[in-house]
């Protein structure tokens, strides 16, 4: 995984869980794109040693792909305006971090022109978020 180093850095845990059978049908390096910027959202937005793992499983005619972290998580108030344009979560952890608020924006664009869908399946403050990236199963 090619944000190994990057975990690292952070003092961070990264584990993948993806089932062997599963193949999408869609761009290679723009699901790179999408998964590099979800998990470095994940070790960015964590006040400790994050711990990440990205799983990936076929559910039907698609593959789930979920990023889990242990970060800072997003408000409730934020929950809704994440995927816009330039948005940035209000939490003062958030502000303090570098950034522009396209990351999502861009990932969710991403992942709607392969035929899929990025969505934020959960988050508590002070307990993680999970992102779910879900994309059309591809023939092998």
């Amino acid at each position: 995984m090619r944000a190994r180093p990057r975990a690292e850095l952070s003092k961070g845990t990264l584990k993948a869980d993806i089932a062997d059978d599963i193949e999408v049908q869609a761009d290679r390096a723009l699901v790179g794109k999408i998964l590099d910027n979800l998990i470095n959202n994940a070790l960015v937005y964590s006040d400790h040693p994050p711990m990440v793992l990205v799983t990936g499983r076929r559910d039907g005619d698609q593959v789930a792909i979920t990023v889990v972290d242990d970060g800072i998580g997003i408000s409730s108030q934020d929950q809704g305006r994440i995927f816009g344009r330039f948005a940035r979560g209000t939490d003062r952890r958030v502000l303090e971090k570098p950034g522009t608020g396209l990351g999502l924006y861009l990932s969710r664009g991403l992942a709607e022109q392969m035929g899929g869908s990025l969505q934020l399946a959960s988050s508590r403050p002070g307990k993680g978020s999970t992102f779910a990236l879900r994309l059309p199963v591809g023939v092998a």
